[in-house]
C-alpha cells in the first residue's frame, strides 16, 4: 500500500466510524501534549516498540488477532470488583 493509499484509507475509516473510544485513540496519538523539546511520548519510544505496536495494528487490522471491546472488558471487571456499571 502507498502512503497516499494509507491516508485515504485512515481518513475513510475516521470519517466512517462511530467508535468514540477509537477517535479518542487517535486523537492521543496525533495531539499528545509534547515535552519542552517537542517530543511526545510516541517520539520517546524505541523503534523496536513503535515497530512492535505497528504491527500488532496491523494484525488486529487484519483479522489476526482477536480483540475484546473495551465495554465488555470493563463490564466483566465491575461485575468481578462489585462496582456499578455507571
Amino acid at each position: 500500500m502507498s502512503i497516499t493509499e494509507l491516508k485515504l484509507d485512515i481518513i475513510d475509516r475516521v470519517v466512517n466510524t462511530q467508535d468514540v473510544e477509537v477517535l479518542e485513540y487517535i486523537s492521543t496519538l496525533l495531539y499528545d501534549t509534547a515535552d519542552a523539546n517537542g517530543k511526545t511520548h510516541w517520539d520517546t519510544l524505541p523503534e523496536s516498540e513503535r515497530q512492535r505496536i505497528i504491527s500488532a495494528v496491523k494484525d488486529i487490522r487484519n483479522g489476526k488477532v482477536e480483540t475484546i471491546p473495551h465495554e465488555v472488558v470493563m463490564e466483566k471487571y465491575r461485575k468481578l470488583l462489585c462496582l456499578s456499571s455507571t
